[in-house]
Formats: structure tokens, sequence, C-alpha cells
């Protein structure tokens, strides 16, 4: 498993994306509104989960940040801790074998909390927090994942400090 990305719960993308540049010199977040996802589910069953996400590259790791806009069931929610922001919500993984993974965590009575795919990216976070304090989410290395996250390392190479919040092109 490689380390990929950090992920929080934020109140204000654009708020969160500037303290960032401010307090840690990152950007810029490139922003995905109102995500939607072709399936998805929380403790496997069907959940709805309207999110808006923004993506910034920051050395060899990229940091998420989530503005959650609706949540259901109420599960879905409480496990994207809506509730105390901001808050570290997930460590990403990207893995080769997701099988293996899964097998690792579930050989612990750890099940996926989560489950969702969209344009080719597929995700299954654990819930850890009870006792790591978030959750850990895993990437299978695809191409459509590949190039999202190019992108974003190419803008952050390129970028001239003029915005720190941008649509995703």
């Amino acid at each position: 498993m490689i380390l990929h990305h950090l992920g929080y719960v934020v109140r204000d993308l654009s708020e969160a994306a500037r303290r960032w540049y401010e307090l840690a010199g990152v950007g810029p977040f490139l922003a995905l509104e109102h995500i939607h996802f072709d399936t998805l589910t929380v403790d496997g069953r069907p959940a709805s989960f309207d999110h808006s996400a923004a993506f910034a590259a920051h050395g060899d790791l990229f940091i998420e940040i989530q503005e959650i806009h609706s949540a259901a069931p109420a599960a879905a929610g409480k496990f994207f801790r809506a509730g105390s922001l901001p808050t570290l919500q997930h460590l990403a993984y990207v893995v080769e074998d997701p099988a293996s993974v899964a097998a690792r965590f579930e050989g612990h009575d750890i099940p996926p909390a989560m489950t969702a795919s969209t344009a080719g990216l597929n995700i299954t976070q654990y819930d850890l927090a009870p006792s790591l304090g978030f959750a850990v989410e895993i990437h299978p290395r695809t191409d459509e994942f590949t190039a999202l996250f190019e992108k974003v390392r190419a803008a952050a190479d390129g970028w001239d400090r003029s915005s720190f919040l941008q649509p995703f092109s």
C-alpha cells in the first residue's frame, strides 16, 4: 500500500483552500462540484452523498478537502463526520491488489464501511475511527485515477498563485 492523499472534511472549500495556502503553501486546489457516484453504499446499503471536493499536490502527497452538502441515510452523515469540522476523515492508499487489502481488513472484522464508483474510479473506505481516529480509503490503481492526479500535479507545477481554488478541467 502506498499512501497517496489525506482527506479532510471542511465547512467551506474556498476558505479551506485559502488556509492551506497561507499556512502550508499548498495549492492550487482543483475543485469538482457536487460529485455524482454511479454506485454508493454505506455499511452495505445503498446511500446518497452529495459533496464537492478539491485536490492539491503537497510534496509527494496530495490533499483532498471535501464539503458535505447532504448524506443519507443518517449513518452516511455520521461516517463522514459532518458535525465536527474541519476534520481528518481519511488516509487514502493506492494499491495494486485491492482484494488482498480487503482480506486483511476483513480478517480483523473490519468490513467496508463505504464503497463508491464513478468514471473508472473505485473507492472503498474502512472506518478505523474507533482505533485510529480516521478511515482508510483504498483506490486500485487505474488509468482514470492516475490521470486525475496527474492533472492536479501539473496544476501545482505551473501555478501562478493567482487563485487558491480553481475548477477541475
